[in-house]
């Protein structure tokens, strides 16, 4: 029963985790082929900004439902789709009863796994955002016409 389940665990791991990982492997690659200038700087800080804000979204949503977790539940629902369960042996309510709690609690630990990741991720988006707007300010003093400021002074000695 627990096979079932796979490809909607990796879909969630993957929805929450994987946009950090993606933008900033997008920014490495830019800046690693010396591509990465102000327009491009200007880009990614909203995006960083934004999968930040999707990391800790999911972090919160995964957390909501570890919170909410019922295994009476998770197991009523296993049960049925069990081969096991549907025995009519003396051993077969003690050997349902064993697979579904470990199938639930896998599910569970997963969940645990999966906001860990997004936490992670979160972390790791922090750090990015930090990476790019400490790049951002190195750009602006090595280009001093780079800054609003600068250039608004500029139009208005004009």
């Amino acid at each position: 029963a627990l096979a079932r389940y796979t490809w909607t665990l990796a879909l969630v791991g993957s929805v929450f985790t994987s946009p950090p990982a993606w933008l900033f492997t997008l920014t490495f690659a830019l800046h690693s082929s010396l591509k990465l200038g102000r327009l491009r700087l200007d880009a990614l800080l909203p995006a960083a900004r934004w999968v930040m804000a999707w990391c800790l979204v999911g972090f919160f949503v995964l957390v909501l439902l570890i919170q909410r977790w019922d295994l009476r539940a998770c197991r009523s629902i296993e049960a049925p789709s069990d081969a096991v369960c549907r025995r009519s042996e003396g051993t077969a309510a003690w050997m349902c009863l064993l697979e579904t709690t470990a199938e639930c609690e896998f599910l569970l630990l997963a969940l645990h796994s999966y906001a860990a990741a997004a936490a992670l991720s979160f972390l790791a988006a922090a750090l990015g955002l930090a990476g790019l707007t400490l790049e951002r300010r190195r750009l602006e003093e090595r280009w001093p016409c780079l800054r609003g400021e600068a250039s608004e002074d500029a139009s208005a000695h004009e």
